[in-house]
């Protein structure tokens, strides 16, 4: 996962766009951009809708749901830092 910190900062920003762009599509779909356009993240209870019917959200709010969006935010951020992050900084981290 960490393979790429060694190489040219050019090269890690080119990997950063690639791999945020699988990670940003799973998390905006719980943040509307699906196909109803409709969020099924709630931010007033912390809590995730469990889909999309052809015509409207699910209103039940499984922890299965919850949990696939706060994995999919933890993605996105790990994704983040990895790139962010000098090399010598992150295997700082990685090594405590």
């Amino acid at each position: 996962m960490y393979g790429h910190l060694g190489l040219p900062r050019c090269v890690q920003r080119k990997r950063r766009r690639r791999l945020d762009g699988a990670q940003r599509w799973r998390l905006q779909l719980f943040l509307g951009q699906n196909a109803l356009q409709q969020w099924l993240y709630d931010p007033s209870t912390g809590g995730c809708r469990d889909g999309l019917h052809a015509d409207r959200v699910n209103r039940n709010q499984g922890a299965e749901a919850t949990l696939s969006f706060l994995l999919a935010l933890c993605e996105m951020r790990a994704a983040y830092r990895a790139v962010s992050q000098p090399a010598s900084a992150l295997a700082l981290q990685l090594a405590k």
